[in-house]
């Protein structure tokens, strides 16, 4: 028992654990059933639709109001967030997640309802990422940094400067993604935050081959400020995927000076400019890196899962020939297999002890 101790009092001072641990002996409260939480989850879903959609008839009228709607959406959110600090329950933190979103979705609508500008969707980018950081449940801040990053995404595209905040999310992503172990505050707050970034950072690359831009469409009303070089825009990601690469080899214990890291940062830059027009696959890659960095296995199924539909979709609407097509794969698959007898080569050779 006294070592048992010793550890959990080392842990804490580290700030590994949380401090109702050392305090509570008693046996753990044992685990919910899977079913049941997704009777729980239902539950708490129909329970939130069917008390706003009373809410809602009760006070149509007042919905015509952008003021009055969005002073309810804030008021749904502060409600959501005293249900959802309720004491463990799966009922009480889905019927907290759907009240909030409802109240989200009125906050948005009061804002760009007569007009789609910047600063509004800068004023909901900065209204999701308070809510990321405030809101103590995993789900809602996957969620808020989601619509946090592309909101702030839109308001950039109708100043005139589009994909910029994509390239500083990733950057986010990596630095939260390399400190999120720290501390258990520091896990809690950002694991969530870290989901929503990729969700974002692989929606916005990856979905260009089926003819949807996602903040484009959103931005469309609203005419462009000025227009920023595309020379920037191609310049900002490539800078985005080197700097994660440098920060994932610094992770690894690599030297930056040595021949491997070289090795490995050119053929990142050339891949990026090869690439260059066909973002989501480097989006995907970066993703699937970072995650085996971080031994994160969601992280690396999610780049996997958008690194296939990305590459499916940009074959199957390529306006080429078969022949083409089979070519370009040719060239693909020589090129990896090149790469795999560079890292043979140069990559150091590590002995198990």
């Amino acid at each position: 028992m006294s070592s048992k101790r010793e550890l959990l009092g080392s842990l804490l001072s580290a700030g590994f654990v949380p401090h109702e641990l050392i305090q509570n002996d008693q046996p753990s409260i044992p685990v919910t059933p899977w079913y049941i939480k997704i009777l729980l989850a239902i539950s708490g879903w129909l329970g939130a639709v069917f008390i706003l959609g009373f809410l809602f008839m009760l006070m149509n009228d007042l919905f015509d109001e952008p003021l009055t709607a969005g002073l309810l959406g804030v008021a749904l959110v502060i409600a959501a967030y005293f249900i959802i600090k309720a004491p463990n329950n799966d009922f009480f933190e889905h019927l907290g997640l759907a009240t909030s979103l409802a109240g989200q979705a009125l906050v948005v609508f009061s804002l760009i309802d007569n007009s789609n500008n910047a600063i509004n969707w800068l004023f909901i980018g900065i209204f999701h990422a308070g809510l990321a950081v405030i809101m103590p449940n995993f789900v809602h801040r996957v969620f808020s940094g989601f619509f946090a990053a592309l909101s702030l995404d839109i308001a950039c595209t109708i100043i005139g400067a589009p994909y910029i905040v994509s390239s500083i999310s990733l950057i986010l992503l990596v630095m939260f993604s390399i400190n999120e172990f720290k501390s258990v505050i520091i896990f809690e707050r950002v694991n969530g935050i870290i989901y929503g970034l990729i969700l974002y950072w692989l929606t916005v690359h990856c979905i260009t081959p089926f003819n949807v831009e996602l903040v484009e469409l959103l931005s469309q009303r609203s005419k462009p400020l000025f227009e920023l070089p595309v020379v920037v825009i191609q310049g900002s990601f490539i800078l985005a995927i080197l700097f994660s690469m440098v920060k994932i080899l610094k992770q690894s214990q690599l030297s930056l000076r040595s021949r491997p890291v070289a090795v490995i940062l050119g053929i990142t830059i050339v891949f990026s400019l090869l690439t260059i027009n066909a973002t989501g696959v480097a989006a995907a890659l970066i993703v699937m890196l970072l995650g085996f960095s971080r031994s994160n296995r969601v992280m690396v199924g999610l780049g996997i899962i958008a690194l296939i539909i990305y590459c499916s979709a940009y074959y199957y609407n390529m306006e080429e020939t078969l022949l083409y097509k089979s070519g370009v794969l040719l060239i693909i698959s020589v090129l990896m297999l090149v790469c795999r007898q560079l890292l043979i080569r140069f990559w150091p050779q590590v002995k198990e002890q």
